[in-house]
């Protein structure tokens, strides 16, 4: 860096200015340049080469992946990891492509989707210059397998009418209405070429001036999909390669200072001056989904049919129709009109960045001449019939005017994504008084209200009560209406995350933790230990837990119509002789369970003091017994075993 100069401001920069940039397996390179911010001598050609692609994460939001353009791999980082240290989910995966050279694969778009990532790979045809090589696949990627399928589920031909790169009162050939596919101001792909000056030289040929470099090569930015339909927006490199108001990459050559077309011209004898790239990108859709497949528009036609014979599009017309500058043949936008005549404006101007947001009617791109020359925004497309569509009163969103500080025509935005919460997540459910202590809510067992339960995860705490149903219910969503005590808001509470929920206060009177199986995914046991906790972990995004329930029997469950009663100690025999030996103290919180012969069960818990007793028994035969629950790890008898059974006396 040099400390307070702006790289934009020639004026300011000293003659020479010495940068360094790691390309490759960590090589740094650095280099010493004149004026480099017009010039950028060594990026031309790594554009869309090298760096990383376009970014998508998991539905859960647990994971991210990546496509690295350079080494053409799928890396997927592990995005619950805490800290700021990046960590690989797995080792990256080699992106397949069907290329008649391999070396012209160019991958970027990424899009996760119903389990599945979906890789775009564009087949420059760069080597061969053959426009009959020049085209698009679609991937499949299994995260869980960690393999594609190297079978594409879509290829697009790149080789269809895209219309006129401008249109109008500034070229009296073609008219505004006829086909530019014979003409050298076309607006079709061509095979890539990392050389300015062919870039260059092509332009001029192609019917541009030397003032704007109009060479239109595709790169498949971003996928996205519409109930199963996919939509594809590519990116024109050159937008990107070119930028605005830059120099040659020559950095011999002083560049003007003045961003204006007649300073431009009087340096251009050999490709000097000032230049503004324009990129033309394109948006496309396919119908079908992951079962069936899906199959490319033809001459505007995907379910419905929309811009057929447009001369724009595969095979004679495109779906989204309206993909043009504000004055662009049919543009719906501010009437068609703007200073210069009806139907003049570039035929192409999507940037290539996509959002669909579920559910909603419409997809948003951004695009160059939004609503006026030089500028960009965004817009929306109606997935219905491809016009401009009217999302709530918003048509387009201007993201920048026309600026020399800004982009102009040329690639001057990215990506678009949703800034959407995750989808909130809800655990709980209920307690209730298990009056048979089977361990299982049995029809007509009542719920246990006002007992208090504390939701903890880590350090962060809140607690509820339950309602007179017994149940309770704790979220991570801010729109629940947590001013019922029985509701408690945990936005906290992050997906993935260890937490437990605790009673701490308001039992039923008497009554112990039943038994249960603990299993958090059964619908109607107990899930709680004999302290009254239950560990979990959060389920995934919009992944709700409404199984965590806690039973409450009482020694009185069974309703007994007698007057005996059976108990006595759980005490500590420290000399292992198997008698109770005086000062030997008794241990508290032990689930003691007995039986009946008519396999009635009943469960109390030591007291304080180790006592414990089933009262109001008519006469019979009982079998006691303690728990195994009670010798688990936390529990009242972990680290402990049962002393020998004694022949003493019956009382100790």
């Amino acid at each position: 860096d040099t400390a307070g100069i702006d790289p934009r401001d020639e004026a300011s920069l000293p003659g020479t200015y010495q940068y360094s940039v790691i390309i490759e397996n960590g090589t740094t390179i650095t280099k010493t340049v004149s004026k480099f911010w017009y010039h950028d001598p060594d990026t031309f050609d790594k554009v869309g080469n090298f760096g990383l692609g376009d970014i998508d994460i998991s539905s859960d939001e647990s994971m991210l992946f990546v496509v690295n353009m350079k080494d053409q791999q799928l890396y997927m980082i592990d995005a619950t990891q805490a800290g700021t240290a990046t960590k690989l989910a797995a080792d990256p995966v080699a992106i397949p492509n069907n290329c008649a050279n391999p070396a012209d694969a160019r991958p970027m778009a990424s899009k996760y989707h119903d389990g599945k990532v979906y890789v775009g790979v564009v087949c420059s045809a760069e080597s061969s210059q053959n426009l009959a090589e020049l085209k698009a696949d679609v991937f499949a990627f299994d995260p869980v397998a960690l393999s594609f399928d190297t079978t594409s589920v879509l290829t697009v031909p790149l080789d269809y009418d895209r219309g006129c790169i401008w249109r109008g009162n500034l070229f009296t050939n073609p008219a505004p209405s006829g086909s530019c596919s014979n003409v050298d101001n076309n607006a079709n792909w061509r095979p890539w070429n990392d050389s300015w000056q062919a870039v260059f030289d092509a332009a001029q040929n192609s019917g541009g001036s030397h003032f704007y470099i109009e060479y239109p090569q595709p790169l498949l930015a971003d996928i996205e999909f519409d109930n199963g339909n996919m939509a594809l927006g590519f990116r024109d490199v050159v937008g990107d390669r070119v930028g605005y108001c830059a120099g040659v990459p020559d950095s011999s050559v002083a560049p003007q200072t003045d961003c204006q077309v007649d300073a431009a011209y009087a340096n251009t004898t050999n490709g000097q001056g000032i230049y503004r790239g324009t990129g033309i990108g394109d948006l496309l859709r396919a119908c079908g989904n992951p079962t069936d497949g899906w199959t490319l528009e033809n001459n505007g036609s995907c379910s419905t049919a929309n811009g057929q014979n447009s001369l724009q599009g595969p095979n004679g017309g495109e779906y989204y129709w309206n993909a043009n500058g504000p004055g662009g043949p049919g543009s719906q936008l501010n009437g068609g009109a703007e200073w210069w005549a009806q139907n003049s404006g570039h035929d192409q101007t999507v940037i290539g960045g996509l959002m669909q947001i579920p559910g909603q009617p419409y997809i948003v791109t951004n695009q160059i001449d939004s609503s006026n020359v030089y500028n960009a925004g965004l817009v929306y497309f109606s997935n219905a019939d491809g016009s401009v569509s009217d999302a709530n009163g918003v048509r387009k969103a201007l993201v920048y005017d026309l600026n020399p500080d800004t982009f102009g025509k040329a690639n001057g935005l990215g990506d678009i994504e949703a800034l959407c919460d995750a989808a909130p997540t809800q655990v709980g459910n209920r307690v209730w008084n298990d009056d048979n202590a089977n361990g299982v809510q049995d029809p007509s067992e009542s719920g246990a209200a006002g007992v208090e339960l504390t939701l903890i995860c880590g350090a962060n705490s809140t607690t509820v009560t339950t309602a007179a149903d017994g149940t309770y219910l704790f979220s991570n969503d801010p729109t629940i209406n947590a001013a019922d005590p029985s509701i408690g808001l945990a936005t906290w509470m992050n997906n993935g995350e260890a937490c437990s929920i605790q009673v701490t206060g308001g039992a039923p009177a008497g009554a112990a933790i039943t038994s249960g199986t603990q299993a958090l995914n059964d619908l109607h046991d107990n899930d709680a230990d004999v302290t009254g906790r239950i560990d979990f972990t959060v389920g995934a995004a919009g992944e709700n837990n409404h199984n965590l329930d806690i039973g409450y029997a009482t020694s009185e469950h069974t309703k007994p119509s007698g007057n005996g009663a059976i108990g006595n100690y759980v005490w500590l025999d420290e000399n292992s002789d198997g008698v109770q030996d005086a000062g030997e103290r008794g241990i508290p919180n032990v689930v003691v369970m007995m039986t009946d012969t008519f396999g009635n069960i009943y469960q109390t818990v030591t007291d304080a003091t180790g006592k414990y007793s089933f009262p109001k028994l008519a006469a019979g035969t009982y079998t006691v017994m303690v728990k195994d629950n009670n010798f688990l790890a936390g529990n009242a008898l972990d680290g402990y075993t049962q002393t020998p059974l004694s022949t003493g006396a019956a009382a100790s």
